[in-house]
């Protein structure tokens, strides 16, 4: 049978995985961005090479009566904003509300270096109104960072 081995120096390979996780409940009641107490680092073996960064995340929204509530997200490479998602929404009409939900975000990433680099989240809320809460990991629930690293 022929071989139909990939050439020596292919790119596409699962070079490492590291995996971070959270369980503190982390609250942030601002519209500023907080840290999320979710981090994982990695060091990259070449600078050609990809993280694939993979997320699951818990928060937790409440809002006074008939008003809508968004959780604000950010990855973060060291102190560099690489993804953002302001949409995380609901909304209620003459009540009170809250919700809480696993967030999953996917990220390819080119962090071009081989030191140790640590990504993060972060989070917020869209406005202050009718005295909103938000938390990270509410409940204790916890939360998973995952870090892949693929050869270039």
């Amino acid at each position: 049978f022929p071989s139909h081995d990939r050439a020596a120096g292919v790119g596409g390979k699962v070079l490492q995985v590291v995996q971070g996780t959270s369980s503190t409940s982390t609250n942030n009641n601002t519209t500023t961005y907080a840290d999320s107490s979710l981090s994982a680092s990695i060091t990259p073996a070449s600078t050609s090479n990809k993280v694939l960064v993979l997320i699951t995340q818990k928060f937790f929204i409440a809002t006074g009566t008939s008003d809508r509530g968004s959780i604000k997200i950010k990855l973060l490479r060291g102190s560099t904003n690489i993804w953002e998602d302001t949409s995380i929404y609901f909304q209620t009409t003459g009540i009170s509300g809250e919700i809480d939900r696993f967030v999953a975000m996917t990220y390819l990433d080119s962090p071009s270096n081989t030191s140790s680099t640590t990504y993060k989240t972060q989070f917020a809320i869209d406005t202050t109104a009718t005295n909103k809460i938000s938390y990270a990991q509410y409940g204790s629930m916890p939360s998973y960072l995952t870090l892949i690293e693929i050869a270039g």
